[in-house]
């Protein structure tokens, strides 16, 4: 999972044992300069949706997450009420706002994967589901990809 955001503190258990890299990948340089590392290379997925779920206020997008992390998603990114203005009032993206409904107060965009469309529809399908029970999200406009 994609984590790169401050010092993943939680990550390291008084009792160990720690994985070094997920601290260093969340401190943007400022913990240590990597001279040196081995990767992991994996298959990218077959099929990618991204459901750009709104939210009338931020803290609500925060409380979500668990309920989305069930859904295994390649990402989740975060585009504030800040940003969503800023995004509809710039002439080089205002184009690409086309999907954006109201003036949330946040977005998380959530790329879903899956081996074939229909596994990515039902994926997204039971998310919105799953949210609206819990009293998460206003719109779900979704977009799709084609098979990698």
């Amino acid at each position: 999972m994609r984590r790169v955001g401050g010092y993943s503190l939680d990550e390291f258990p008084p009792e160990g044992p720690w994985n070094l890299s997920k601290l260093v990948s969340g401190s943007e340089g400022t913990l240590a300069t990597i001279l040196e590392c081995k990767v992991n290379l994996v298959e990218p997925p077959k099929h990618i949706g991204v459901v750009a779920i709104h939210y009338d206020e931020l803290f609500s997008s925060f409380r979500s997450t668990p309920i989305i992390l069930k859904y295994d998603p390649l990402s989740v990114e975060l585009m504030d009420r800040k940003v969503i203005e800023l995004s509809k009032g710039n002439p080089s993206t205002r184009d690409m706002c086309h999907f954006i409904e109201g003036l949330p107060g946040a977005i998380l965009a959530t790329e879903i994967t899956g081996d074939s469309e229909e596994e990515v529809t039902q994926k997204i399908e039971a998310l919105e589901r799953d949210l609206r029970a819990a009293g998460y999200g206003y719109a779900f406009p979704t977009m799709r990809t084609a098979e990698a």
